[in-house]
């Protein structure tokens, strides 16, 4: 998963968040979901062939669920357990590599 998001302040003094996902849709529904965003989800077509899924909200509730959620450091906690799984997999893929090697 890559996805590319972005809070905003626009000229005219409004606030807003965005996040897009390109192919894989369900992390944006579920994204939608998760902070109850009233907007559809856009489908923009890409060069590649692949889709890009946007989503965007104004609403100040909606911003604040979305503030906090980052503010309570649960994605940390799970992007290091990602990190984590990734380290194992890494190191345990070289150890073999390196045992590989010396034989």
């Amino acid at each position: 998963m890559e996805a590319e998001s972005c809070f905003s302040i626009r000229k005219n003094g409004s606030h807003s968040f965005s996040i897009s996902q390109a192919d894989d849709k369900y992390i944006i529904e579920a994204i939608k979901i998760k902070f109850d965003i009233s907007n559809p989800i856009r489908e923009i077509p890409l060069k590649s062939g692949k889709t890009l899924y946007l989503i965007e909200s104004y609403k100040k509730a909606t911003l604040l669920n979305i503030i906090n959620f980052l503010d309570s450091g649960v994605l940390c906690k799970i992007l290091y357990t990602v990190f984590i799984q990734y380290i194992k997999f890494y190191t345990k893929r070289h150890t073999l590599k390196n045992l590989k090697e010396k034989n």
